[in-house]
């Protein structure tokens, strides 16, 4: 059987030191969540943006290849689009 070493906490203990600990760096522990948000959203947002970039440039691509065809296949292949 194991033994806890003598002079520690319960989880509960530590969380509760912990809590008041915070409590004193209110502002300081504030700003670090803000910052984890913040870093957390800009990760987000890194796919959404890079999506939204190859469509434009895939949608000009395929502008371009219709502009290229005679005239009387543009108005078949813009259709198909």
């Amino acid at each position: 059987m194991r033994r806890r070493a003598t002079g520690t906490r319960t989880s509960r203990g530590t969380l509760t030191r912990a809590i008041r600990y915070l409590g004193r760096y209110r502002r300081e522990a504030a700003m670090a969540y803000l910052a984890l948000i913040v870093a957390t959203l800009s990760q987000l947002a890194v796919p959404q943006l890079t999506q939204q970039i190859l469509d434009i440039v895939s949608r000009g691509f395929q502008a371009r290849q219709v502009l290229s065809l005679p005239a009387g296949l543009q108005a078949l292949a813009a259709q198909q689009l």
